[in-house]
């Protein structure tokens, strides 16, 4: 483990804040020193006393140590790392746990601040781009104000840091979205855009698993069959009803229709697996599920189609399932389906969520209660991540099948959709489960 000492300019108020800062090696053993980090136990100090060049020099080193820790190869996120510690840890797993969280988030943050300042000048001048850059800046702070070794000791200082950050990029995604329809094709291309998101969304998604599966593992909630944001067993039929009764309520909102007194049972049917248990974590199955059933029943609401959607479960390997989703609402018109996992691409115009969500003047909490959440059920924990569940069932941002993509790619899952003009979809869900060998309690 290496200390060093950073000082961190907030340049917003033109103060000098002296932070302690640790990193090892994420991949190794062998620890680095780093010229550019300044020297131990200075005070704190006023800028505006400082010529230019010792200002700019202070700047320099903020940009000197978002291009280091951004460049440090971070391992991609695996059940492996996620299955590591076990209920109930031992001081010494939660010190260890710590360090290797804050690290893993200092350089994901660093790769956040660096992807987002190499885009053009003008384009950082957006103020939604800027909310998010400074954002980011804030996150970095944050995670430089630990003192080590100290802190790490302190679970109640790094689980209120964490809830911190994790309640910070709530909106993040929604913010971004809005910021990058708002830049002209010129400045930046579409295929720009893409790259941009792609490598953003997946590391902003693995630093909020991470910082999930941390809070898990430190809850005081005991869950046998949890460990981290894993559940060991899910009963996926059981979880699909559960998602559906949330986008049922989704769709009887924005369509303003009737309580349904029948339950699921008249608008989906299981056509096999509906017995079938699988290792993965809910919250990404829950995303996935949301989106694909809020297409799927959109459909067919808007096609008078009275036909269930039909659902089929396969175990197809020990680490791998397959679901299947097929509705009967018309399909994806030939014209658009090649756009369809394009960012920002969408077929709605309004958004019934927006809607309540400025009718509570931005207050997700406010919004939240209006619009409910996903029935919990003691077998299946909801580890909901805020800002993106709500954000996924916005009909209009254009990003509920790019971030499907992602949240399954990230375990090698995937998702892909066969479509029948005239008729409807088959979309297919590929979840690739933990091997059953990182699942056994080794405590």
């Amino acid at each position: 483990m290496l200390q060093s000492t950073i000082r961190f300019a907030r340049l917003g108020n033109k103060s000098l804040l002296t932070r302690p800062f640790f990193c090892s090696s994420i991949t190794g053993n062998r620890h680095t020193t780093h010229a550019h980090h300044l020297k131990h136990n200075k005070a704190a100090i006023n800028l505006s006393h400082l010529d230019f060049q010792a200002y700019y020099k202070i700047r320099s080193n903020i940009e000197l140590l978002i291009q280091d820790y951004s460049r440090k190869p971070i391992p991609p996120l695996s059940y492996k790392f996620l299955t590591e510690y076990q209920k109930p840890l031992s001081q010494t797993e939660k010190y260890n746990l710590a360090i290797k969280t804050i690290n893993q988030l200092i350089s994901l943050t660093c790769r956040q601040l660096s992807l987002i300042q190499n885009l053009p000048y003008i384009v950082l001048l957006n103020p939604k781009i800027n909310q998010i850059n400074s954002l980011y800046l804030k996150t970095l702070e944050s995670l430089l104000s630990i003192t080590f070794p100290y802190d790490l000791y302190k679970n109640d200082l790094i689980l209120s840091l964490l809830n911190h950050l994790n309640e910070e990029h709530n909106d993040t995604l929604l913010v971004l979205s809005d910021g990058l329809k708002e830049i002209n094709n010129e400045l930046l291309s579409n295929e720009a855009i893409s790259k941009f998101l792609d490598v953003h969304i997946r590391d902003r998604i693995t630093m909020k698993l991470i910082i999930l599966n941390h809070l898990a593992l430190l809850s005081p909630k005991t869950e046998p069959d949890m460990i981290g944001i894993i559940h060991k067993r899910v009963k996926i039929s059981q979880f699909i009803n559960q998602t559906f009764e949330f986008v049922n309520d989704l769709c009887q909102l924005k369509f303003n229709l009737p309580m349904s007194t029948t339950g699921n049972s008249s608008m989906i049917t299981y056509i096999t697996g509906e017995e079938i248990e699988f290792p993965c974590i809910p919250v990404i199955l829950e995303y996935v599920l949301t989106e694909i059933l809020k297409n799927s029943m959109k459909a067919h609401i808007e096609n008078d189609v009275t036909k269930p959607i039909e659902i089929s479960i396969f175990e197809t390997d020990s680490d791998e399932l397959t679901v299947r989703i097929r509705d009967y609402g018309g399909g994806i018109d030939p014209k658009i389906e090649p756009k369809i996992f394009q960012y920002s691409f969408s077929t709605t115009l309004d958004s019934t969520f927006s809607k309540i969500h400025e009718e509570n003047n931005g207050n997700q909490r406010e919004t939240d209660s209006v619009i409910g959440s996903c029935q919990n059920d003691s077998s299946v924990p909801q580890l909901m991540m805020p800002g993106e569940v709500e954000n996924n069932t916005i009909s209009g941002m254009g990003y509920g099948l790019p971030l499907c993509k992602n949240y399954l790619e990230l375990f090698d899952g995937d998702i892909t959709i066969q479509n029948l003009w005239g008729l409807g979809t088959d979309v297919y869900i590929k979840v690739k489960g933990p091997n059953k060998s990182l699942l056994a309690d080794r405590k």
